[in-house]
């Protein structure tokens, strides 16, 4: 896993910092304090973009995995789709999970700030 600092390329009236989380070619964000909440002041998950094994971030899903066997894991029936959309139960978060050949290629996971 790397470390970087890069300059903040949000609007800083919403969210003043990002944390980065690298590993292989898969990345976390996470926000940080807001200045419209300053009760938030613990870094909240916004984002992971996985495409290796590097991070795990669903449990009992990993990059590679087969279609089928993803299926079965989330408990959901044969789709002859390339992408699968898991809404998680909070309502405020998205997660693709991306195949290519029927192999799970890449998961992008969204989460809501609040």
């Amino acid at each position: 896993m790397r470390y970087t600092t890069e300059p903040n390329q949000q609007d800083p009236t919403v969210i003043d910092t990002v944390y980065l989380l690298r590993a292989g070619t898969s990345e976390l964000a996470f926000g940080g304090f807001t200045p419209s909440n300053p009760a938030r002041s613990v870094p909240y998950w916004r984002e992971a973009i996985v495409r290796d094994r590097s991070l795990v971030v669903y449990p009992g899903v990993e990059v590679g995995m087969s279609k089928a066997a993803f299926l079965r894991v989330i408990g959901a029936p044969s789709t002859p789709c390339d992408t699968v959309e898991v809404v998680p139960s909070e309502q405020n978060a998205n997660h693709y999970f991306i195949f290519a050949h029927d192999t799970l290629t890449t998961m992008l996971l969204y989460s809501g700030d609040e």
